[in-house]
Parts: structure tokens; sequence; C-alpha cells
């Protein structure tokens, strides 16, 4: 069953992001800025790549006003 490290507990232990376990399986990143939501965004999509065999890509848009 694929899973996505997402980094690890108060405890040291691993946390994955099982998607196929999911009813809804969505993903929220929250954090203020510069804290490092891209990189993680990045490294989720780079396991996805690797366990669905697809090319996702992200882009992160600055400084976009309304």
């Amino acid at each position: 069953m694929p899973k996505v490290l997402l980094g690890k507990n108060i405890i040291d232990r691993p946390v994955y992001w099982e998607i196929e376990k999911e009813k809804n399986p969505h993903l929220l990143v929250l954090g203020t800025s510069g804290c490092g939501k891209t990189e993680t965004l990045n490294a989720i999509i780079h396991d996805l790549n690797s366990i669905l065999g697809r090319n996702l890509e992200s882009f992160d848009f600055e400084g976009c006003e309304n």
C-alpha cells in the first residue's frame, strides 16, 4: 500500500500519509512565510511520483495580489 512520509511525531516516530486508506485523500499544508511549506510539498510530490509512476509538478507563485 503506497504511503508518503510526512515527518516525525513528538516521540520521533515516522508519520505517513496512507492515501489508499483515506476516505477523502486531501492534504492541507499550513505555515507562516518561510517555514518550509514549498519544500514539504516538493518532497511529497517527489514521493508520489515514485509511488504512482507519474510526473506531477508544483508551481509556487510569490507576491500575487488580487
